[in-house]
């Protein structure tokens, strides 16, 4: 079994968790001017309205707390249901598919150095880094069966939101920047987001994260995070995206 099984789980926390750092290549940090295209406009007005408790956050004091926005984001994604998900950290490319209801199931890959595929369905984790899927139990003797096992509880307790929201809430204040920005999704949907920036750097799971920025839809849908994350020897620069909201995703047990 290889290393990343292990290593994979625990660069998914700091990767998947909502913070941010520099825009990563690709990423069209292009001309904030003019409206969202109409398509983009169409999609919003069919999906549901995840605004919720970010109804709390006074956009004209161009500020919000960290508990505010933690909440807002994690709850936005809950509301949306289904999406997918895309990071960037240079040396590895990670794209996943997550449903959070009514049952939590994601199916991700990993690009790179050391590719590897997961998936997480009825409460089982599977992974494949090539040798073949293997079937997670976190209690079990076989070393292999229980990384897979853990490691399939790390996903889901990311994207449920608990780590999500904790990352976010670990910097204390979040400043709205007055412009706003209009960016280029994983699908090619171009939307103007709102974008909030971590007033300064802060640690989350040992590591110090710095040039934190996380953008929303004008309606509060999660659409991007930045960040750059140092500790445990590396430092990460990494980009994600959420996009595809309201997908009808069909998750399976691979075996």
């Amino acid at each position: 079994m290889k290393r990343l099984t292990a290593a994979s789980a625990l660069t998914g926390i700091l990767l998947l968790t909502g913070c941010s750092g520099a825009p990563a290549p690709g990423s069209a940090d292009a001309d904030a001017s003019g409206a969202p295209s109409p398509s983009a406009s169409a999609v919003a007005a069919a999906r549901p309205d995840p605004a919720g408790s970010c109804t709390s956050i006074d956009l004209d004091a161009e500020t919000a707390t960290g508990a505010q926005l933690g909440a807002c984001f994690s709850d936005a994604l809950h509301v949306l249901g289904t999406f997918r998900a895309k990071v960037d950290t240079g040396d590895e490319l990670q794209q996943a598919e997550v449903r959070l209801r009514p049952d939590v199931a994601i199916h991700g890959k990993t690009t790179g150095a050391d590719p590897n595929e997961v998936v997480f369905v009825d409460d089982t984790a599977y992974q494949d880094d090539g040798g073949g899927w293997v079937k997670g139990d976190p209690d079990s003797d076989d070393p292999e069966k229980m990384i897979i096992g853990q490691a399939g509880r790390l996903l889901v307790a990311v994207f449920a939101g608990d780590v999500l929201r904790q990352s976010v809430e670990a910097c204390p204040v979040w400043n709205l920047l007055p412009a706003k920005e209009k960016i280029t999704l994983p699908d090619d949907m171009v939307v103007e987001a709102r974008v909030f920036e971590c007033a300064a750097p802060y640690v989350m799971i040992g590591s110090t994260i710095t040039d934190s920025r996380l953008l929303f839809e004008q309606d509060w849908t999660p659409v991007s995070a930045t960040y750059t994350a140092t500790g445990f020897g590396q430092t990460v620069r990494a980009e994600q995206w959420w996009y595809d909201f309201g997908a009808d995703l069909e998750i399976t047990a691979p075996i």
